[in-house]
């Protein structure tokens, strides 16, 4: 059976004082299990004190974190409720750490103020009210297993959430009243960090949408989302949402099958395609590796004529001259289909090329006719068109194409 109890009974034994304004801890104050506390007024957890929470804790008002705010990991209960009809600060020099968290607050303004860092180890349950930690510096960040549940529209964290650890995550951010998710795969290491952000705005501005390479036909210009590493060295595939809140009338209405995950590559200073497998019942487009670098990412439109299975892209101009652009025949993506062959013929029919396993850097044809193939082995092939036949292995089929490259060897 839970006990009950009103911050006003125990503040002698835990070295609480209240006062008509706000509650302060100056020592030690542990909430057992089965145990709730409910605080009415602001509550303040001095330096030097502790706050542990094993049981319930309901606050129904600002609350300042200046000293230890934690909880007992043998004991793995204790859950802070964060309740109330009217704006609640979470604020502090010290960061929280937190087992579980509710949020069910009713204010209709902004509900929630986070100007201090915390960190949740288990589940938060946003039953109704928004984070916003963007105006206030505050620091929202999932420990390792820690996730979530009932985010929506009306509760959500609007600024950047982080997410620690070798877990695959969906993060629970938006902007101006819509969730707007981003996901990530699981990254390979527990020292990984990953941020998030959701920007509901046009990106042109400081990522030129004119900028973009290969296949792209159409950046989205209404959101887009910065993701970014931290700490670690991982890589991980990323998962956006399209929504008709917030997504522009080309893009909802372009076939679902051009949708592509966009990043801008700041090296390079473009846009570059980072493929898409396209989810129409969850209206979400999952990148089809592993991304290449973070940053800022949004959706967008490939011209479906150069786009093959699995995200392979043929860039059929060959030019090798030793500029470093197109010197030698480039399959974007190839290198996640090992198991693939690659045949280049002449216009009369003579195979010219052959090898397997085609990859982006050794393993290319570079407008050199290679080994028995023909007459004039390791010698440079005439400027001209070629015919190619690509055979590569996706989801456990065999797919083929061919087409035209044109070779300037000139």
């Amino acid at each position: 059976m839970k006990k009950i109890i009103f911050i006003a009974i125990v503040l002698l034994s835990f070295g609480v004082e209240k006062t008509f304004s706000q509650t302060t801890n100056t020592g030690v104050f542990t909430i057992l299990p089965n145990t709730e506390v409910t605080v009415t007024k602001e509550f303040q957890n001095n330096a030097g004190a502790y706050l542990v929470n094993n049981g319930a804790l309901y606050l129904n008002h600002h609350f300042t974190n200046n000293g230890t705010c934690t909880f007992d990991s043998q004991i793995n209960d204790g859950t802070t409720y964060f309740v109330g009809t009217s704006m609640q600060e979470v604020a502090g020099k010290e960061a929280s750490h937190f087992l579980n968290i509710v949020f069910d607050n009713t204010a209709s303004d902004i509900t929630y103020q986070l100007k201090n860092s915390v960190y949740v180890y288990g589940q938060v349950d946003f039953s109704m009210g928004i984070i916003y930690n963007d105006l206030f510096d505050g620091q929202f960040i999932f420990q390792e297993d820690a996730d979530f549940i009932n985010a929506s529209n009306s509760s959500y964290v609007n600024g950047t959430v982080q997410k620690n650890g070798d877990t695959e995550f969906r993060f629970p951010i938006g902007k101006d009243g819509l969730l707007r998710s981003a996901s990530i795969s699981a990254p390979a290491d527990i020292q990984d960090e990953i941020q998030a952000t959701y920007f509901l705005e046009n990106s042109n501005a400081t990522h030129p949408h004119d900028l973009k390479a290969g296949i792209i036909d159409y950046v989205e210009p209404n959101e887009y989302w910065s993701i970014s590493q931290q700490n670690g060295s991982s890589h991980v595939a990323i998962t956006l949402t399209w929504d008709e809140n917030t997504t522009s009338s080309h893009l909802l209405n372009a076939p679902k099958t051009s949708l592509h995950v966009l990043r801008w590559d700041g090296t390079q200073g473009f846009w570059v395609d980072e493929g898409g497998f396209v989810d129409e019942g969850n209206r979400s487009v999952t990148t089809v590796a592993e991304v290449s670098g973070y940053g800022v990412f949004t959706l967008g439109t490939i011209k479906e004529e150069h786009y093959l299975e699995g995200g392979l892209v043929v860039y059929n101009g060959v030019s090798p001259n030793g500029d470093g652009k197109n010197d030698f025949f480039f399959i974007d993506g190839i290198v996640n289909f090992p198991t693939n062959s690659v045949k280049i013929f002449n216009r009369w029919g003579v195979k010219v090329f052959e090898t397997q396993g085609y990859n982006e850097s050794d393993n290319v044809f570079n407008g050199t006719s290679e080994g028995r193939l023909t007459v004039n082995s390791n010698e440079k092939l005439p400027t001209g068109t070629y015919f190619y036949v690509l055979n590569y292995e996706v989801n456990n089929k065999t797919v083929k194409k061919s087409g035209y490259l044109y070779l300037n060897n000139d």
